[in-house]
């Protein structure tokens, strides 16, 4: 099989659309991390007293504390 113009221009192609799309997983995934990091610290702030609950969320402070 011979290696034409098309050949690896469809290859670097696929290398390019993969490695787009392993990025956006990884940075997905942090995101995810982040938010869930972001949640638990605004739990702990309003269940200690620090935080007023203004995103009106329920809370089970006994299981926090």
């Amino acid at each position: 099989m011979r290696l034409t113009p098309t050949i690896i221009t469809m290859q670097i192609v696929i290398v390019s659309v993969l490695f787009f799309v392993i990025a956006l997983g990884i940075l997905g995934k942090g995101d995810y991390e982040d938010a869930l990091a972001e949640e638990a610290r605004y739990e702990e702030f309003v269940c200690s007293g620090a935080w007023g609950n203004y995103k009106g969320i329920e809370l089970d402070c006994e299981q926090t504390n």
